[in-house]
């Protein structure tokens, strides 16, 4: 009978730390040791980029999947976890907790989407290069410059050898937080000085052409 209490007492302190970490990750950001991640830059002593791929190891994947479920849970996504396979994902470190995320994936083709509401795209094929599959991050440091940064960094180290022009980004069907945003970086990253002449671009488009 003692062991078995002991048991059970053993199990409901082991399930209580896991709620404490779930609550500290969505909290603070999902910790992260890095171990062989690949540091694409590093901004100071407390803040750097990595960038994982589909063939890293094992680990760092599992780790990726607790970021994703805590993004999902945040933005009230449905998407699955399966969503990011074969796709690279850059994310963002503070004091080695994970504040942001990015996942990008080699696209050839978008569509435009139209100044409306609501939204909708175009039928009219437009030729891109890198497609902006999700963006996440953490709502204690939102407006901040990290996902603008993150971005930066997919432009110049996704494709080997090639700096990624704005118009060659295309997002993956936006929310409106998200098409202002995409907005908002592709006029600046353009020179633009207002909106009128910004285009976005967006792929699986799942709005009404």
């Amino acid at each position: 009978m003692f062991f078995m209490w002991n048991a059970i007492v053993q199990g409901i302190e082991e399930d209580e730390k896991q709620h404490k970490l779930v609550c500290q990750d969505f909290q603070e950001g999902v910790l992260f040791k890095k171990g062989a991640a690949r540091v694409v830059l590093t901004k100071n002593s407390i803040e750097e980029i990595i960038e994982i791929r589909p063939s890293d190891n094992f680990r760092q994947l599992q780790k990726l999947k607790r970021v994703l479920k805590i993004a999902h849970n945040d933005l009230g996504s449905s998407s699955s976890l399966s969503s990011i396979n074969n796709k690279t994902t850059y994310l963002y470190l503070y004091k080695k907790r994970i504040v942001g995320m990015v996942v990008a994936e080699v696209i050839s083709k978008a569509y435009v989407l139209e100044k409306s509401y609501p939204m909708r795209c175009s039928d009219e094929k437009q030729k891109a290069m890198v497609g902006i599959h999700q963006i996440w991050v953490h709502r204690n440091h939102r407006r901040k410059g990290v996902a603008s940064e993150l971005i930066d960094i997919i432009r110049t180290k996704f494709i080997y050898g090639l700096w990624i022009p704005p118009n060659m980004l295309a997002f993956s069907s936006p929310t409106q937080l998200g098409n202002a945003f995409a907005r908002s970086y592709i006029r600046k990253n353009n020179g633009e000085k207002n909106d009128d002449n910004t285009v976005v671009l967006v792929y699986d488009c799942l709005y009404p052409t």
